[in-house]
């Protein structure tokens, strides 16, 4: 890679990557986090209750690759998130100040991920905390990929786009993001919900971000790619941001943003779009039958005065036409900022669709929450994985 800063210059990384029997996935995605384009950097991996071959995988790799190197939770742990007490131990015996946090079904899509990480941190001195942006892998266009594409691709916009207004930010994505280790250190940040098992990165995102120390790493070769879950697994993964969601911090002004956003296009569906069509066909049936009370002189209408003046026809066509074209560029703009951000991410392409998902985003959201109503809240808690 060109221009790479010499060795005095970058920033040394650790990686933490916790695994619980994902031999296979570390077999497929580890090698593009070992080969990346950066001259000081180490890779360190947790493994949590595996009985799989994922040590025998790692020792033998660690003959190959120096900088890796793995560490297991102990076997004894009860009554504590497993994923909490694996980030734990892997920031905790870091080598290094910064600390990228991934996952072991995950990759970056370029070699240059952790150079361009370095570069957020030094463009931000004041930063101590970096938060990426992760995807899932694309395999077609069909409508699973499309919906749980715009979900997640949805949700970090509204996180990036807070933190850009200078809030704290409300989550982050376990696939992409950096810490300092002296700042979790520092914060017993997993204090308050070390029995549940879900949530760790995004609850750690939370509570370590104020509105001077976060950063954005939004650059093209920074994107991490995720394997795609089945149904069941993304259902999963809804039903647990919904058990987080109390224990979230620093809240009330994005969930407001983010009401308004999910609340925009039904309001525009059912105050604008219906009583344009609405309005229009009423207009156009009056108009017919003041076409037709105008053939016929003897109908009652013409003397009672009834019949549209020009006045009220030319002001009723003027403000549907208003509502419209503010309908149009509104959409137009949104639909066109929405396909610049996926097309720098690498994310499938909406269009038009952009208008029926954001409809059904909320109504995804509001399934997911009273699913949880009435399902088991202990698998999300102690030696659940």
């Amino acid at each position: 890679m060109e221009n790479l800063p010499t060795a005095k210059l970058v920033e040394p990384l650790t990686i933490v990557i916790p695994a619980h029997n994902q031999a296979e996935q570390l077999r497929k995605h580890l090698p593009a986090i070992l080969n990346q384009d950066y001259e000081d950097f180490e890779v360190v991996v947790v493994v949590i209750a595996s009985s799989d071959d994922t040590v025998a995988l790692l020792e033998a790799m660690e003959q190959r690759y120096k900088y890796l190197r793995h560490t297991s939770t102990p076997n004894s742990a009860h009554n504590i998130s497993l994923e909490r007490l694996a980030l734990t131990l892997g920031i905790r015996g870091a080598q290094h100040e910064w600390v990228v946090v991934t996952q072991a079904n995950a990759e970056p899509i370029s070699k240059n991920w952790l150079y361009d990480i370095a570069t957020t941190i030094r463009r931000h001195p004041k930063a101590e905390l970096v938060l990426g942006f992760a995807r899932y892998e694309k395999h077609s266009s069909n409508w699973f990929d499309l919906k749980i594409g715009f979900y997640r691709l949805w949700h970090a916009i509204a996180n990036f786009d807070h933190v850009e207004a200078c809030y704290p930010a409300v989550r982050g994505d376990g696939c992409n993001m950096a810490v300092r280790k002296s700042l979790f250190l520092s914060s017993s940040c997993f204090s308050e919900t070390q029995n549940l098992s879900v949530g760790a990165c995004e609850l750690m995102a939370n509570r370590l971000s104020n509105k001077y120390n976060t950063a954005l790493c939004m650059d093209a070769d920074a994107v991490v790619v995720e394997d795609k879950p089945t149904p069941h697994q993304w259902n999963q993964l809804r039903l647990a941001y919904c058990a987080i969601r109390r224990y979230q911090r620093h809240t009330f002004i994005y969930r407001l943003r983010n009401t308004v956003r999910l609340t925009w296009p039904w309001i525009a569906l059912i105050f604008i779009i219906i009583p344009f069509i609405g309005g229009g066909i009423g207009l156009t049936l009056s108009l017919i039958h003041s076409d037709a009370s105008y053939l016929h002189p003897l109908s009652p209408q013409n003397y009672a005065g009834q019949s549209p003046t020009e006045t009220e026809i030319g002001f009723c066509c003027t403000l549907l036409t208003l509502i419209l074209l503010s309908l149009i560029i509104v959409t137009t703009v949104r639909i066109r900022e929405f396909k610049r951000t996926s097309d720098k991410l690498g994310c499938h392409k909406y269009y038009l669709s952009l208008i029926f998902f954001e409809l059904m985003l909320s109504i995804w959201i509001l399934s997911a929450r009273i699913q949880f109503l009435f399902s088991n809240k202990n698998k999300f808690r102690k030696d659940f994985i």
